[in-house]
Parts: C-alpha cells; sequence; structure tokens
C-alpha cells in the first residue's frame, strides 16, 4: 500500500507558518491535504490557506498537540479518504503547539509515513523569544523537536541580527539544520525532506493553559488612525492578533500583528465585505483582553 508523507510546520506565533505553506501550495506542483490547527478561537488560518488544488480541513480549536485524540485522527481520516492520489499531507501546527508530538502520529496510521518536521523561526524575533521568561521553554521545545529551522524574514535584517538569530538556535540546538527563508519564498525541495530518527526531549509541559484566547467580532469598521492608536496602547501581554477586519471609506483588510508590529494588507478576494474578525492570543490574564476589547471598541 502506498504511503502518504506527512510533513508538519510548527513555529510560534507570527513566525511565517502560513505564509511558506501559501507560498509552496501556490506553485502547484504539490497537490496536498492541510489540516491547520489555530490556537485562536477563530480559525482564521484555514481560511487563509491558498491550496485550491487541497483540502482544508479546521481543526477543533485550542492545541491539538495537547490533546491528540480523535479532532486529529479524524480529519486525517477525512483527508486521505478524500484525498485520491495525494502527494503529501500537511499540518500546520498551532503557534504553541509541539510539532513533534502531532508528527507522532504518523507513527499510528499505517495510510501515513512521516516526511519531516519543520520549525518555522522569526528571524527577527528568536533571539528575543529565546530569552524570553513566558514562552522561551515553549520556542525551544519547538527547535528542538523539528528535523529543520526554517528562519524566515532574513530580509527584513541585517548580517548581525541574522547571526545573532542562528546562534540563538543553536544555543537551544547545536547540531540544527537551518534553512534561511527570504520574502516567505520556500523551496520546494523542503517536500524532498526526509525525517530524522533521533533521540527527542521529553514532552514539553501541558501548556495551553498559560495563554489567554481573544476573539473579536463585530459588525462595524475601524477607523483606521484609530485602530492604529489602539494597537499602539494594547496591553503588553498581547502576543499575536490577526484576522479580517472593515475599514471605514476602504476595502476590507487583513490585520497582521505580532509583538508591536502590526500590518494592514488587502484582504483575500473571499473575505466578507462587512464586519471585523479577530482572534489573539495573550500571555497574561483574562481582564488583559478586557482592556484589549475596550480599545478595540474605541477605535470602531
Amino acid at each position: 500500500m502506498r504511503r502518504i508523507p506527512l510533513y508538519v510546520f510548527g513555529g510560534f506565533l507570527g513566525a511565517g507558518k502560513t505564509t511558506l505553506i501559501n507560498d509552496i501550495l501556490a506553485r502547484g506542483r504539490l497537490r496536498a491535504g492541510v489540516l491547520v490547527n489555530d490556537f485562536g478561537a477563530i480559525n482564521i488560518d484555514a481560511s487563509l490557506i491558498a491550496g485550491a488544488r487541497g483540502r482544508v480541513t479546521r481543526l477543533a480549536n485550542g492545541c491539538v498537540c495537547c490533546s491528540l485524540g480523535d479532532d486529529l485522527a479524524q480529519a486525517l481520516g477525512e483527508v486521505v479518504e478524500a484525498g485520491e492520489d495525494l502527494d503529501a499531507i500537511v499540518i500546520e501546527a498551532s503557534g504553541v503547539g509541539d510539532p513533534w508530538r502531532i508528527a507522532e502520529i504518523a507513527y499510528l496510521d499505517r495510510a501515513l509515513t512521516l516526511g519531516a518536521v519543520f520549525c518555522v523561526a522569526d528571524a527577527t524575533a528568536i533571539a528575543a523569544q529565546m530569552r524570553d521568561a513566558r514562552i522561551g521553554d515553549i520556542v525551544g521545545a519547538q527547535i528542538a523537536g523539528a528535523d529543520i529551522v526554517l528562519l524566515t524574514k532574513c530580509d527584513l535584517v541585517d548580517a548581525a541580527a541574522r547571526a545573532a538569530a542562528r546562534a540563538s538556535i543553536a544555543q537551544q540546538r547545536a547540531d540544527a539544520r537551518i534553512v534561511e527563508i527570504e520574502n516567505g519564498a520556500a523551496p520546494f525541495e523542503l517536500m524532498d525532506v526526509a525525517h530524522e530518527d533521533r533521540p527527542r526531549a521529553p514532552d514539553a509541559t501541558r501548556h495551553e493553559t498559560r495563554f489567554t484566547r481573544f476573539s473579536y467580532l463585530r459588525a462595524g469598521a475601524f477607523d483606521r488612525a484609530r485602530l492604529g492608536a489602539a494597537l499602539a496602547g494594547a496591553p503588553p501581554a498581547l502576543l499575536r492578533l490577526k484576522g479580517f477586519c472593515a475599514l471605514q471609506g476602504e476595502p476590507p483588510a487583513l490585520l497582521q500583528m505580532v509583538g508591536a508590529r502590526w500590518s494592514l494588507t488587502p484582504a483575500p478576494t473571499a473575505t466578507p465585505a462587512a464586519g471585523v474578525r479577530l482572534a489573539g492570543v495573550l500571555a497574561g490574564p483574562l481582564q488583559e483582553t478586557a482592556t484589549l476589547e475596550r480599545r478595540l471598541d474605541a477605535a470602531l
């Protein structure tokens, strides 16, 4: 029986996993089944996957790596059954998930074989993330479990910052294989990488309880200037915010925010024209979400 290779893309929030997967699928050389696990309560990333030739399955909300079970197994089964002659199955892991734990399911399904596990790391942020007491152990576990670390956004940093990013990865894992990525363009040969069997670190702590999910659904539209002010004053605990939003007097936009950096770009054509749909993750208590909600409401 032919076995379908399974590839897992992990990496912390905002590292660029969706961009890389989109780039691979957009070339049209790979007929892939795609599964997206978004930590936020709204599965924004699933709507951003551009694999028209593949099938996208939204997993249940929450961190799959903390609850490997029926949701993932059922989603994989549906993709395998529905996608005859698939070249591969790609799973985009949650931004706070352990991609290795997800990849282990390939050993439990005779229809699958493990292709490779990738950790996507942001060259502009990885060094600081590794030092961050709130998330450093999670980012480190993602790197430790990967076959290859994909260092993204290298076009946004100078040579010194790029070297610092590589050094921070090497401190976690001296033998890490690193591929530098510029402008979100992934080498197609990534999907030919073979998994490397080697000793793994013990399972990471159950980390989902350390983060607070944030959902923001409104029927109105943002004023661009007031939205900028709201984001500039967002709680420091906000790690990630993304989603679709209507803008007053402008076409719908896609909001992407990682740390203090944010951008508004034209929304995909399939995006609903009205309303605001955002999902976020905070490394802080629940009351921080109320603060963020008030600030966003003031921008409507």
